[in-house]
C-alpha cells in the first residue's frame, strides 16, 4: 500500500471512529524479543514495509499473528492497535507504525452529555405523568 493510500484509509478509519479532528506522528519501535508499551487514547497503524515472520502484536482491539503473509496483505497490512500494545518476535524487532492522537472537542461531548441528561430527565417526568 502506497504512503497516499495508507493515510486515506487512516483518516476513513478515525472518521468512523467520530475523530474527524486528529495528530499523526510516525512512530518506530526497536527491540529484541519483547516490547510492551502503552497506546491509550491513541491509535498506532502498523505501516512497516516487512516484518519479522514470527511477530505477534497484541492489544485491547487486535492480536495479529498473521506475519507470514503480511507483504501479500492490502489494506489489511495496516493494523490498527490501541490500548496496552505487547509486540514479540525471535530477535530484532524494528517496526514503523503512524501514531494517531484524536483531538476530543470537549464543547460537542459536553453538548451530548447535556443532551443525554435533559432526555432521562423528560423520559423521568413522563413515566410520573
Amino acid at each position: 500500500m502506497d504512503g497516499f493510500s495508507t493515510l486515506e484509509y487512516i483518516n476513513v478509519r478515525l472518521m468512523e471512529m467520530g475523530f474527524p479532528e486528529y495528530t499523526l506522528k510516525p512512530v518506530r519501535v526497536q527491540g529484541t524479543d519483547s516490547i510492551s508499551f502503552t497506546g491509550q487514547n491513541e491509535y498506532y497503524f502498523l505501516i512497516s514495509k516487512s516484518v519479522p515472520s514470527d511477530l505477534v502484536i497484541s492489544s485491547d482491539n487486535n492480536v495479529f499473528t498473521e506475519a507470514v503473509n503480511y507483504s501479500d496483505f492490502s489494506f489489511l497490512c495496516v493494523q490498527e492497535f490501541t490500548g496496552r500494545i505487547d509486540i514479540t518476535a525471535t530477535g530484532t524487532i524494528d517496526l514503523e507504525f503512524i501514531r494517531v492522537i484524536p483531538r476530543v472537542n470537549h464543547h460537542r461531548a459536553e453538548q451530548l452529555y447535556i443532551k443525554e441528561i435533559d432526555s432521562l430527565i423528560k423520559e423521568q417526568l413522563e413515566l410520573k405523568d
